[in-house]
């Protein structure tokens, strides 16, 4: 069975392995989350700039 990915409630970033965000340390996250962007150059992206996203990653676009 695939694990469910969980997304970090402070920072948004998508994982799946271990109970603490690894982009910012929260130990905040939710399995119920809808839509998913991939980053992969902030600092030329208006959609990066739009949700304050500064590093390159996954991220949720909405979730509980």
């Amino acid at each position: 069975m695939a694990k469910k990915a969980k997304a970090c409630k402070k920072c948004r970033f998508i994982y799946e392995e271990g109970e603490k965000c690894p982009k910012c340390g929260s130990q905040s996250f939710t399995e119920n989350w809808k839509g998913k962007i991939e980053i992969v150059n902030p600092e030329n992206s208006e959609i990066a700039k739009e949700l304050k996203l500064v590093e390159k990653g996954i991220y949720t676009i909405k979730s509980d």
